[in-house]
């Protein structure tokens, strides 16, 4: 568990950087993988947020994917969580 919460924090900031400048597929890749380690530390919430943005900045998605996205906004929706 101490390598996942030194991680979170650093793939967090890698993914803002992304963000800033401009790679949106790395971005995304760096959000899934946050996502991942979320979900690991029993951070469900957070997990579904954070792989959400990474849909968002993914390009084309799968069907499976869509679906992802599709039921996450559903369940946030619902339990009022506004995600921007």
């Amino acid at each position: 568990r101490g390598a996942a919460d030194q991680a979170e924090p650093l793939l967090q900031q890698a993914a803002d950087m992304f963000y800033e400048l401009g790679k949106e597929d790395m971005e995304a890749d760096t959000l899934r993988y946050l996502a991942q380690i979320q979900m690991q530390r029993g951070g469900f919430l957070d997990s579904i947020i954070t792989y959400n943005r990474a849909l968002d900045r993914m390009g084309d998605l799968t069907g499976r994917q869509k679906l992802i996205r599709t039921l996450s906004n559903i369940f946030l929706k619902i339990i009022g969580v506004k995600v921007t």
